[in-house]
């Protein structure tokens, strides 16, 4: 299982790599337009006829794309690239959230109504039956702890939960595979 550690790892080590790959650019002096445009790059892992590649797509020429892979900069033919994977902010944090306060509310409900004892009378006093009352409260805290409980640790399952964008290009022409990555850049260029 990946864990938060090796996710931020990751993603450092991802953030030098494509520094050093831009400054690589400019050090070879290819065409500044490249860096400027290109600074926005969209990160994923493209799975290919020759293996599974993590890399920044950062243009299209043509038949080929343009990635930065480990710090260098390389170009790939687009009728190799068998699917692509974009990594995404969005979870399952509201799901796994609402889904725990609904069974952790009933579950602690159940509990909290079971663990109910209805009290002995005492001989010789008043008594007032309150058994249901109390049998109530009891329910009512079971049902809160297990909202409470069950909210959170769902909600942080579910945080913890990235939900990631597959596209299949196996079964797409070239035109199509070239449409469907300028589309994914531009859409990436739009959120920054």
């Amino acid at each position: 299982m990946i864990t938060k550690t090796t996710l931020l790892v990751s993603a450092i080590l991802f953030c030098v790599a494509f520094v050093q790959a831009q400054i690589t650019v400019k050090v070879l002096g290819v065409n500044d337009s490249i860096t400027q445009r290109d600074s926005l790059s969209l990160g994923a892992i493209l799975t290919t006829k020759d293996g599974v590649l993590d890399a920044a797509l950062t243009r299209v020429i043509g038949d080929s794309l343009l990635i930065v892979n480990r710090g260098l900069i390389q170009s790939i033919s687009i009728n190799s690239i068998h699917s692509i994977t974009i990594h995404t902010n969005k979870t399952m944090l509201v799901l796994g959230a609402v889904i725990g306060v609904v069974v952790g509310g009933v579950s602690g409900g159940i509990i909290g109504d079971a663990a109910y004892e209805e009290p002995a009378p005492t001989p010789g006093d008043f008594n007032i039956n309150m058994s249901g009352f109390e049998r109530g409260i009891h329910t009512a805290v079971g049902a809160i702890v297990g909202v409470v409980i069950g909210g959170s640790v769902a909600g942080l399952i579910g945080y913890a939960d990235k939900i990631d964008d597959v596209y299949d290009l196996s079964s797409m022409t070239l035109h199509g595979k070239v449409a469907l990555i300028q589309f994914l850049l531009e859409k990436e260029s739009e959120k920054g």
